[in-house]
């Protein structure tokens, strides 16, 4: 027998293990990734209740307080979310990222921060009047911002030990019941006792503050005494923490700073009109936020498994079509939603209709973070947290000389794309930079795919006449799914597999 013979004979016998080896990782992929799917969902009871009462609070708003007035909330809140970076500075992620010495961690982290967070307020309140002025707003919105932050510092590293220690269920309930009664706050105050906007950051803080007191049980791991290594932890997670802290601040630039430059260059009018048009994009948020909650401590816990770029690389796909799908059907049909009135009244009241073709873009720029958060995971594995700061800088800068050019000339359009094209160019970079540090096989075929057939179905849906508007987007919304599923995004064993579990959960009920 030649040497040719003999290598056709090893690799047949080859083959078959190869096979078997292949399903396994399949089959080890489909259980980690369900395991995320299940923490998503249950992290997903908080969000999706706190998004939701934060959203249907913007209808509220759109009866209660004129357009001008709801800037005025929306600039201020922007604001506070820039602040949230500084007080912040990523050290929750810095703690989790260590939390293998927990106490120390944990102990070390909170000191530092108490600190920090007594100098940041104390620069906010003896300074109220310049930073109202800078930021076009009243001095009693800079204490009120001030007071926010600092309820919200304060439960910061708790939350972030609760995601570690899998209290996904306890994680939820106190979320969902600081916001409950922030909405209870407003709807009472507003609607019922006929209170100005200072009511919507009075909620705030009651509701911070309750969250804060649920919590105290949370700080049994503290000790106030050094402990030995304390020093070296908090050095540790300082220098993982900096390169993330400037790339939040640089996240949030691109995320609001489309807000004080619409404020400059339009009026209050238009900032309320785009800020409400802005929270429908909540729909889109939701998908990403609940996957963001339990991603980082998924990709924490896999550091070192042979297969874990495998499963990075399922995670990628199967996050792109659903959020595909999602962007699909939510720029066909959340318009007419919003217009449609029930006894007379629609979502949002008619003064802000205005901005309402923008939604395709506000969804699709979430959805585009959404990736960007999946392509954080070789940043997470190896550290190299520079590269988050040199993509979002780089983003940052972009945004900022985007809303400033195209603001004015395209008005709250120009806000959009702007934020479109900064979200796009993070994703771009952060792939390009980590593909060397750190191989994910992503399956770009397969994400091409339904790149190219989302695009397609929207194109047909939005040119079909006014008569056939309707029964032609939601055809198309349908279409894509089942392009999904009969253009080789599923592989024969993962569709029996989908069939195996439904069958099983219908036969169940």
């Amino acid at each position: 027998m030649d040497s040719k013979e003999k290598s056709g004979i090893v690799m047949e016998k080859e083959k078959p293990a190869e096979i078997k080896k292949s399903g396994s990782h399949s089959r080890k992929a489909g259980n980690q990734i369900k395991t995320l799917g299940k923490e998503s969902l249950i992290y997903g009871v908080s969000t999706v209740l706190a998004r939701f009462l934060n959203f249907f609070l913007t209808p509220f708003y759109t009866y209660y307080l004129p357009a001008g007035q709801y800037g005025i909330v929306a600039a201020a809140y922007s604001y506070i979310a820039f602040m949230n970076i500084l007080y912040h500075y990523a050290l929750d992620q810095a703690y989790m990222r260590h939390s293998a010495d927990r106490e120390l961690a944990f102990s070390a982290a909170l000191k530092f921060q108490f600190c920090t967070t007594a100098f940041l307020t104390f620069a906010l309140c003896a300074f109220a009047s310049f930073w109202a002025g800078l930021g076009g707003i009243a001095i009693k919105y800079v204490y009120y911002s001030a007071a926010i932050l600092v309820l919200d510092t304060l439960t910061l590293i708790p939350f972030a030990d609760m995601r570690m220690q899998h209290k996904a269920k306890k994680f939820a309930f106190i979320k969902s019941l600081g916001i409950i009664l922030n909405v209870l706050i407003v709807f009472i105050m507003i609607g019922s006792l006929g209170c100005g906007i200072d009511a919507v950051f009075q909620a705030n803080i009651a509701a911070s503050l309750f969250q804060a007191c649920l919590l105290m049980s949370e700080f049994k791991l503290f000790r106030l005494k050094n402990m030995p290594g304390t020093k070296k932890i908090l050095l540790e997670m300082l220098r993982y923490a900096w390169p993330l802290f400037i790339a939040g601040a640089g996240t949030m630039i691109v995320q609001i700073f489309d807000r004080p430059v619409m404020l400059k260059a339009m009026d209050e009018e238009a900032l309320g009109i785009y800020q409400a048009a802005a929270k429908l994009g909540i729909f889109m948020q939701l998908l990403v936020n609940m996957f963001d909650t339990a991603w980082r401590a998924f990709v924490i816990e896999r550091i070192g498994q042979k297969d874990a770029p495998h499963i990075f690389a399922k995670v990628f796909t199967y996050f792109t079509a659903f959020g595909l799908a999602a962007w699909l059907f939510l720029s066909f049909f959340i318009a007419d939603i919003v217009q449609l009135k029930i006894f007379g009244k629609s979502l949002f009241g008619p003064a802000y209709w205005g901005a309402l073709n923008l939604l395709p873009i506000f969804f699709g720029a979430n959805l585009l973070y959404g990736a960007y958060v999946n392509l954080l995971a070789p940043v997470i594995v190896t550290k190299k947290t520079w590269i988050s700061l040199c993509v979002t800088l780089t983003s940052a800068v972009l945004s900022i000389l985007g809303n400033i050019l195209l603001i004015p000339l395209l008005g709250m359009k120009g806000g959009a794309l702007a934020l479109l094209i900064s979200y796009a160019v993070m994703c771009i970079m952060m792939f390009l930079m980590c593909r060397r540090i750190y191989a994910i096989p992503y399956e770009f075929r397969k994400t091409a795919i339904l790149a190219i057939a989302a695009a397609a179905c929207f194109i047909l849906g939005i040119i079909a006449p006014s008569a056939f508007s309707l029964p032609a987007r939601i055809a198309c919304a349908l279409l894509f799914p089942a392009v999904i599923w009969n253009a080789g995004f599923f592989s024969k064993d993962e569709k029996a597999a989908i069939r195996a579990y439904l069958k099983k959960r219908i036969l169940r009920k």
